[in-house]
Parts: C-alpha cells; sequence; structure tokens
C-alpha cells in the first residue's frame, strides 16, 4: 500500500511531465504571432539565446584521437577500408 506522500510525489511527478508538453504549443505560437507583429525583436532575441547552447557528450570530449592514417586509404593499403591492417 502505497503512502499519501508517495502519491503526491508521483502526482507532482506526473505534472511535470505532462505541462510542458501542454506548454509548449501555445507558448511557440505566441512566439510565430509576435514575429509577424511589431514586437518581432522578442521573438528574435528568444531565438537567438538558444544559439550554442550545445555541450558535446563526455564521450565526445575525452575520446582519443585516431592513430595517424586511420582514415588514410594509402596508409591501410585497402581501399574502403581505412583501417591499418
Amino acid at each position: 500500500m502505497k503512502t499519501l506522500k508517495m502519491q503526491q510525489l508521483q502526482v507532482l511527478s506526473a505534472y511535470c511531465y505532462v505541462l510542458p508538453f501542454l506548454f509548449t504549443g501555445p507558448f511557440c505560437s505566441l512566439l510565430l504571432f509576435l514575429l509577424f507583429t511589431s514586437l518581432w525583436y522578442f521573438s528574435t532575441w528568444y531565438g537567438s539565446s538558444w544559439t550554442g547552447t550545445h555541450t558535446p557528450s563526455p564521450r565526445r570530449m575525452f575520446r582519443e584521437p585516431p592513430e595517424p592514417g586511420f582514415y588514410s586509404v594509402a596508409a591501410s593499403g585497402r581501399a574502403g577500408c581505412g583501417r591499418p591492417g
């Protein structure tokens, strides 16, 4: 049997999952509407604030570079393989 606190936590987590989907559509519609009014700079400012926010995954940031000649066909001696061999 679930406790009252556990049920409230589950309801809160469901709200946190569903509410962003419900508000995304009207918010995007508002930004699109503002784009064609005299308040166009609000939507362009918001859209431009999203550039440069991507951070690479740790796998890409800290992986070792390939050895020299890894992508070279001449280094492998076989066309289309690319691996030393």
